[in-house]
């Protein structure tokens, strides 16, 4: 059987219009729109998906109690609600809700539908307003062994939302199973508003059907607001890095955030990138990773950089190190972007025995997105 790692550049010009709960951490409350019915303001945004699980995150006009329920599309099942409670409280109120559901079956085709109740006031009880009922939308979970996986890596929009709703348009439009936002979409988080415009809104256009993967770039820990970006974010254990293992196939979905002078020293990426550093070295010794043919990473920031897109860190050992760690891992694709320059950068050129695929970025006033498919 013919096996395969194929990628390609899409290009869209700037111009272009367009039933089980796991507890979890409670969600921050944001503040309700003003006026406005009691409906999304964003989403439904699928953040995760594997055989057995999915997560979920939507964001309400009004301030409501709102939950999710689901079903199998083609078995005539009840509808399963799913409402997020911790130590025995459900959740009291807000804008923005998120679900996890696990125990699902591999390669099955599920409704969801959010229902919720505005919560006018709660002192000390409860006083509702009105209920609201979603349209129903769907997603499949993939086979536990999928022969391939393909996946769009867009970065470098810069809160350009005509171009990022382009793109999520052709991912729907060629059956992606991801979507992955490789850093630099957003430019400041100045706000809540901000992350839900510019993030979550543009995001809309994938139907909550294809899962989105959100990694930091340089720009989305800027910010009073950047702090806020984990609450709309759903990652496994909370962390901003993640191994995704499809078939065959291992995608490594990094974060490299860098030190500039904009943060007046409220960071400490140096040690945020020393943990990351040790969990690439477990994910390189694992035997799945050895045994996967394809070995894909992901990351905004590439170890090896022009010399004007230099990255601003205290110290460049870690790429270095991290180039280390890649060839010795036998890394064959990094897909990467920052440059706003896009390049193909063939093994052995700077050091490097995997190819280099950056992605162009808004800075030349067209958006590229990256599309890869690996599998047998």
């Amino acid at each position: 059987m013919k096996r395969f790692l194929f990628c390609l550049i899409l290009v869209a010009a700037t111009a272009v219009s367009l039933f089980s709960w796991q507890p979890e951490e409670w969600v921050p409350h944001y503040p309700a729109a003003r006026g406005g019915k009691l409906e999304l303001s964003a989403g439904p945004t699928l953040q995760h998906l594997e055989a057995t699980e999915a997560a979920l995150t939507w964001v309400t006009r009004r301030n409501a109690v709102s939950w999710l329920e689901f079903r199998n599309a083609d078995a005539g099942e009840e509808w399963v609600a799913v409402l997020r409670t911790k130590n025995g409280l459900a959740d009291g109120g807000g804008t923005l809700h998120r679900a996890f559901l696990d125990r699902l079956a591999p390669g099955t085709a599920y409704e969801y539908r959010f229902q919720a109740k505005e919560v006018v006031s709660f002192v000390w009880q409860p006083k509702f307003g009105k209920s609201w009922i979603s349209p129903i939308f769907r997603f499949s979970t993939p086979p536990a062994e999928p022969e391939s996986w393909s996946f769009g890596v867009l970065n470098d929009v810069h809160e350009n939302d005509r171009a990022f709703s382009a793109h999520a348009l052709q991912a729907v439009e060629l059956g992606l199973g991801g979507f992955v936002l490789n850093g630099d979409v957003l430019s400041v988080i100045a706000d809540y508003q901000h992350i839900v415009d510019h993030l979550l809104r543009p995001a809309d256009l994938l139907q909550g059907a294809i899962p989105v993967y959100t990694l930091r770039g340089n720009h989305e820990t800027r910010g009073a607001a950047a702090r806020e970006l984990a609450s709309f974010i759903w990652t496994p254990g909370g962390v901003t890095y993640r191994l995704l293992q499809r078939g065959n196939a291992a995608i490594l979905l990094t974060d490299k955030p860098d030190d500039h002078a904009e943060y007046g020293g409220l960071v400490d990426f140096d040690s945020f990138r020393e943990k990351e550093e040790q969990w690439l070295k477990t994910v390189f010794a694992s035997p799945a990773w050895k045994k996967s043919e394809y070995r894909i990473v992901v990351g905004h920031i590439p170890v090896w950089q022009k010399e004007h897109h230099l990255v601003y860190v205290k110290s460049r050992d870690w790429q270095h190190r991290w180039q280390k760690m890649y060839n010795e891992a036998g890394v064959q694709l990094v897909i990467a972007g920052h440059t706003h320059d896009h390049q193909v950068i063939e093994p052995g050129t700077m050091g490097n025995d995997y190819t280099l695929f950056m992605s162009g970025g808004n800075g030349y006033g067209n958006n590229l997105m990256t599309v890869c498919e690996a599998g047998n």
